[in-house]
């Protein structure tokens, strides 16, 4: 865009050498010659001429914020440069046009009958606007330029139909950094074919790339970016003069909606402390924004992205989706009967899929009826769209283009053949490992496979224990190597905790999460396959005195972060809400790459609600719990945060909280961090076998947020969103919130406390007499 910055610093010239002040306003037999501009009364637009090639007759009539950087914002002509000698004219007729030395016209505005009064004046919203003066003040415009956005839209802009004047508003990209003329990405309000369900759409020379909904009557379904925020309203009028979105700056910031010549849809604002245009949204942020990424009744989920299949569907190619190609989707394990003994399965927290089709204002009962006798009816849902009443909206057809949205989802009944579905809300029979596994797209392996790529469970082949078993590391026949969690038939409490594992982590999928890949169940012995993890669990090295020095400082900051983003994902993000309940140094584990992958969900829960739920049964590993759970069984999202509070001092300091005690102040780890941290010495926490970083900041940052999850009292630990943000986005110099003593245990160093942990960090279980 370089070359768009040298346009703009041309422009500044020009209009400072102007034969004639600015203003905002021009009259017929008035002339803008090139080097002029029109203002707006309040200075913060300006319009003039301006071209790469002037001499060669590219000049363009240009409008640009007057103040915030190099920014234009319309084009008068971007199809039909004019050349040296450009003039912007109106005529006593009302017509606008352009002109040149040699009297070539390009024309703007032609009206269809004689304006008494015409005037072109440029608003302070940067709209320019012409009509009759007496009219002008009352919003009364027979054109406007807001009527023909290019590749930006500015606040009270429009993108869709105006049903009187049958103006279609949309964006396209420019060709190229220099060249205005349509390039091409294309961004507007797609009706839809039955005209009731407007989504907003990004194509691509025709193709489709994006989309943003349907409107539900509140939002553009699955579009969280689109959701009203601290710098913007988004607002969406659907009626029967006209449908358009548009939206509205906060603050009276200076803030644009802009479409750029890679297809990226971001908002941005102007930072008058940087003097630079910050991306405070983006549109088509990540994968799961590219149209049909998991292909037919697929589920896009994450950055990655991952894709899922929703419950009572498999993957329709296993072998492509292990080596990430999701193009085919998923399929039915059950054929529907095409009768109305089929049923519906609700799936909540959905984008809604593309090519919905308006069946007219039924009750939800009415829109199944109405369903179950239409062969090719897949889907359906009722939004109450405008406040009247009940739309039925069905999906003739497979269900493309959905993604995992807990922000801006939606609820969607998916048709599903009865004879295998207990319940047609829940779907998930609970009576076996198979049936738990039944609609994921996990593989079925047969014993002997397993048997064979772990030399019949061989003690060399032993890599760790779970809560239920033995881990073994194997090797298919196809190479793949794995990991085979086998479970202990003798095992108190191993079948629960198996059971549980799998049904919470065969939904999740996120790349700091262990990925479930299969499962055996032969004879009374279980089995659950993972990925293999080439650097095996984290303990193994930061507790390790030959292997701790090897993971220096940045290695560290990558594997706190990734920790940090898996534990968003559970508590945030995921279909559902997780509870970890045993985050420590043994249940991270590390990929070739280094990459942190949570594991070992036999201990967690799924959590409906933000408050304290209380347990008789305290599960989890000593140094690790937090006070409220430990001392009286009371556990939400905010006990993973004290974990992860623990467990980042432990990353840092290269010490084990549950075995450390200081040599002098016969104090434990987190009781050492926060003594340094009162002192002003809190470097020295970090890992004396590694090498001091050149920005100190992000160990003090890490030290400062470990102290903070690891608060006392539950409502003072950040949630891990915020401690993501503050990991993520530089803000580790800047934190000013205050922490209070942590919790820890008063008389962590003495052997009365350390006779109730493990201290090989195994996980342990108490069985309480509590109500």
């Amino acid at each position: 865009m370089a070359a768009m910055f040298s346009w703009l610093l041309f422009i500044s010239i020009a209009a400072f050498a102007g034969v004639v002040p600015a203003t905002d306003t021009m009259f017929p037999n008035q002339a803008l010659y090139y080097g002029q501009t029109l203002v707006s009364s309040n200075q913060r637009f300006e319009l003039g001429f301006f071209g790469p090639n002037a001499l060669f007759g590219n000049v363009y009539l240009l409008l640009w914020y007057k103040h915030e950087g190099p920014s234009i914002v319309w084009v008068g002509n971007r199809r039909n440069p004019v050349g040296l000698g450009a003039m912007l004219k109106v005529d006593k007729e009302g017509c606008i046009f352009l002109q040149n030395l040699i009297g070539t016209t390009e024309s703007i505005y032609k009206p269809n009958q004689i304006v008494p009064r015409p005037v072109l004046q440029l608003l302070d919203s940067g709209n320019l606007v012409f009509g009759d003066s007496r009219n002008l003040t009352a919003g009364e415009y027979l054109w406007q330029s807001f009527d023909h956005p290019v590749d930006t839209l500015l606040p009270g802009m429009k993108l869709g139909w105006d049903q009187k004047t049958g103006i279609n508003r949309s964006m396209r990209s420019w060709r190229t950094s220099v060249d205005p003329a349509p390039g091409d990405y294309l961004f507007r309000l797609d009706s839809g074919d039955s005209g009731q369900s407007p989504q907003l759409v990004l194509e691509k020379k025709r193709r489709r790339v994006s989309r943003w909904g349907p409107w539900d009557g509140q939002k553009f379904s699955g579009s969280d970016a689109l959701m009203e925020n601290n710098y913007f309203k988004p607002i969406f009028n659907f009626n029967a003069d006209s449908f358009y979105f548009t939206f509205e700056a906060k603050n009276n910031w200076s803030l644009k909606l802009t479409l750029n010549l890679e297809g990226k849809i971001e908002f941005l604002k102007w930072n008058n402390a940087t003097n630079h245009w910050d991306v405070v949204k983006t549109l088509n942020k990540d994968k799961c924004d590219q149209y049909r990424a998991c292909g037919p009744y697929g589920v896009c989920i994450g950055e990655d992205p991952r894709c899922w299949c929703p419950d009572g569907f498999t993957a329709a190619s296993q072998d492509e989706w292990n080596k990430k190609d999701f193009t085919k989707g998923c399929r039915r394990i059950t054929p529907l009967n095409y009768t109305d003994k089929d049923v519906f399965v609700k799936n909540t927290g959905l984008k809604l899929p593309d090519n919905v089709t308006y069946w007219g204002m039924l009750y939800p009962e009415e829109c199944v009826e109405k369903c179950l006798k239409e062969k090719s009816c897949m889907a359906y849902t009722n939004i109450n769209i405008n406040g009247y009443g009940s739309k039925c909206l069905v999906w003739l057809g497979e269900l493309l283009d959905m993604r995992r949205s807990q922000k801006s989802g939606n609820d969607i009944f998916i048709r599903m053949a009865n004879e295998k579905l207990d319940d047609p809300e829940i779907n998930q029979p609970r009576n076996s490992l198979g049936a738990l596994l039944q609609g994921t797209d996990v593989i079925a392996y047969n014993f002997s496979d397993l048997a064979a790529a772990t030399n019949n469970f061989s003690l060399d082949n032993k890599i760790g224990h779970g809560g239920f078993g033995n881990v073994f590391k194997g090797e298919l026949e196809s190479g793949v190597q794995i990991a085979v969690k086998k479970q202990v038939v003798t095992s108190r409490q191993g079948v629960k905790e198996l059971e549980n594992e799998v049904k919470l982590i065969a939904n999740l999928q996120h790349r700091n999460l262990t990925k479930l890949l299969g499962y055996c169940i032969h004879g009374q012995e279980k089995f659950l396959v993972y990925e293999f993890m080439e650097n095996n669990s984290l303990d193994k090295f930061i507790f390790d005195p030959a292997r701790r020095g090897t993971i220096p400082w940045p290695m560290r900051f990558n594997i706190i972060k990734g920790i940090a983003k898996g534990l968003v994902y559970m508590h945030h993000d995921s279909r559902l809400t997780i509870i970890h309940r045993d985050l420590k140094a043994s249940n991270v584990l590390l990929d070739r790459d280094m990459t942190p992958k949570i594991s070992d969900f036999g201990l967690a829960r799924e959590f409906k609600d933000d408050v304290e739920v209380k347990t008789q049964r305290v599960a989890g590993t000593h140094g690790y719990m937090p006070p409220e759970y430990l001392e009286n069984g009371y556990y939400s999202t905010k006990a993973d945060v004290f974990s992860f509070g623990v467990l980042v001092l432990e990353i840092v300091s290269g010490e084990r909280n549950s075995t450390y005690q200081h040599p002098v102040y016969d104090i434990g780890l987190v009781g050492y961090a926060w003594r340094i941290w009162e002192e002003g010495k809190a470097i020295e926490l970090l890992d004396p076998e590694i090498e001091k970083p050149g920005d100190l900041n992000e160990v003090l940052g890490c030290i400062h947020v470990g102290i903070l999850c690891c608060q006392r009292l539950s409502r003072q630990r950040p949630s891990m969103v915020q401690v993501v943000s503050l990991l993520e986005e530089n803000e580790m110099s800047r934190l000013n919130c205050v922490p209070q003593e942590p919790y820890f245990y008063k008389e962590e160093g003495s052997h009365s406390n350390r006779s109730r942990e493990s201290v090989n960090g195994l996980t342990i279980t108490e069985l309480t007499g509590r109500s």
